[in-house]
């Protein structure tokens, strides 16, 4: 993406996340209407002083308008499964006893129908037996040892919100619910965690704890990888 494209991206993201309007901020800005949708649609790039004036009305910094959202990818449990294994030189025979998983269910591990039949017990027993991090079992983009904020000590806090919220909302379907909180983590917007920024590494932290609950809540109806990731 060009600098235009990033603009424009960004411009767009906020304009929704406030619920303002071309004309609204042209009006509180003082800013031409056709000028401004020039820059809403990648045509033109403003001068630093407008983009300035930007980010003051929308409470942001500078940053947040002309560089790229980070973005929190994904590869796949199977994948870093694999990786796993191999790095660490063993055998599925010396393995089993270390998680105490079934032989056969650790060889389908090691290929995509892995990916729907590992369990959050599986995946939370591997990690804790080679102390890597479930954010990076499951296949997101972090560093493979634990970070400082694991979805062990990040749960407590996540359990009590959704708690607040459930007992606010009570036919709030929390399927729903977490999925909602799934999208918002990697939207790319700005959030905290006990008031800090949360860093992508945060984020991927916490929709693997979400992950990992999902997949423990759905065990006994039919969840599995593939059919939620048709919900996204």
């Amino acid at each position: 993406m060009d600098n235009k494209a990033i603009f424009s991206a960004n411009l767009k993201r906020y304009m929704e996340l406030n619920q303002k309007s071309r004309k609204e901020i042209c009006d509180a800005l003082g800013f031409n209407y056709y000028t401004f949708s020039d820059w809403v649609n990648g045509k033109k790039y403003p001068r630093m002083d407008k983009i300035e004036r930007l980010a003051g009305y929308f409470g942001i910094q500078k940053s947040d308008l002309i560089e790229p959202v980070p973005t929190i990818t994904k590869t796949s449990f199977s994948s870093r499964f694999c990786e796993l294994v191999e790095s660490l030189d063993i055998t599925l025979d010396e393995l089993q006893p270390l998680v105490d998983i079934e032989p056969n269910k650790l060889k389908l591990f090691l290929t995509d129908k892995g990916n729907s039949i590992a369990t959050a017990n599986d995946i939370i027993s591997i990690a804790h037996v080679f102390n890597v991090s479930e954010a990076w079992l499951l296949g997101y983009d972090v560093p493979m040892t634990r970070p400082a904020i694991t979805p062990k000590t990040i749960r407590h806090e996540l359990e009590k919100k959704l708690f607040m919220w459930h007992y606010q909302q009570s036919e709030c379907d929390m399927a729903e619910l977490l999925q909602g909180l799934n999208n918002l983590l990697k939207s790319g917007d700005d959030l905290n965690f006990e008031g800090e920024p949360m860093t992508p590494e945060a984020k991927a932290a916490f929709i693997a704890a979400m992950e990992l609950g999902m997949r423990a809540a759905g065990s006994s109806h039919g969840f599995s990888e593939k059919s939620n990731s048709k919900k996204q």
